[in-house]
């Protein structure tokens, strides 16, 4: 099972912000999950090339506001705001959803210093966002057809870890390299690919349109620059099996995410098709 969960946060008051609070979200999605499975939370926490979860940029009306000690960023008391939290196992999700089952747990998260309620959470489909969802492995694979044109956006910075330096430029084969890895490691259907197939394959695609800006992602403590926008691909010279593949992969990366940092926000990724929620604008 492949899920994907918006949550819907209101604060209390007025706040100020660092910028990205990608590494707190993550730190409270593995305490979620710890208070239900501290096996499956010490699994997630360890180190590992893959990780089976991603958690998005925190969303909503925000004022950027630089300052002395660097750039925050303001939010409303009483506004909406969100997040998303996917998960690429029926274990990892149960483990995060049983937190907010229980009235014991409480339905307040707090990020840096805001405090939030927890109004809502959806997996289903939903016409009040594209982002949420659940699908199978079976579903992508036996599902989903072959295409000409494959249609990408990546709605945050996307980088690429290679050695102890990151690409935040957009590479194709690395693109490709980062779905296929991410599918390997958890999905009980392998593609039909070898790495030095995938590298071959990526660096023939052919890339028909480009619309991308590069971004910063301020973590406190290290700053991470990726690219972010919407490319176009055109698939119609590869095998009809290929291009198949292609758009299971991603269809997967709805959930999955793209490159490095996806558990702290980077590489949130939609394919058109790869979500039945409806169209709704990232911040």
């Amino acid at each position: 099972m492949l899920t994907s969960t918006v949550m819907h946060l209101v604060p209390d008051e007025d706040y100020l912000l660092d910028p990205t609070v990608g590494r707190h979200a993550h730190a409270l999605f593995l305490e979620w999950v710890r208070k239900v499975a501290p096996e499956v939370a010490g699994r997630l926490h360890g180190p590992a090339p893959q990780k089976p979860f991603t958690v998005s940029p925190l969303q909503g009306p925000m004022t950027t506001l630089p300052g002395p000690k660097g750039v925050k960023v303001r939010l409303q008391a009483g506004a909406t705001y969100w997040m998303r939290f996917t998960t690429l196992g029926q274990e990892i999700f149960q483990s995060f959803i049983a937190c907010f089952l229980h009235p014991e747990a409480g339905y307040q998260l707090r990020l840096q210093n805001a405090l939030f309620t927890v109004t809502d959470l959806i997996t289903t489909p939903s016409p009040e966002t594209r982002w949420s969802g659940y699908t199978s492995w079976e579903e992508l694979v036996e599902g989903t057809g072959p295409s000409a044109l494959l249609q990408v956006r990546f709605y945050s910075p996307t980088t690429f870890r290679q050695g102890r330096r990151n690409a935040p430029t957009l590479i194709p084969s690395l693109i490709l390299r980062s779905w296929w890895s991410k599918w390997n490691a958890f999905s009980p259907f392998p593609a039909p690919w070898g790495p030095e197939e995938v590298t071959s394959l990526g660096e023939t695609l052919l890339l028909r349109s480009s619309r991308l800006s590069s971004k910063v992602m301020d973590f406190g403590d290290h700053k991470e620059i990726g690219f972010q926008g919407e490319v176009e691909f055109d698939l119609s010279p590869l095998p009809e099996a290929t291009r198949r593949w292609m758009v299971i992969l991603a269809r997967f990366a709805f959930y999955a995410g793209t490159g490095a940092k996806t558990t702290m926000g980077m590489g949130q990724t939609w394919t058109r098709g790869s979500s039945p929620g409806a169209k709704a604008p990232w911040r």
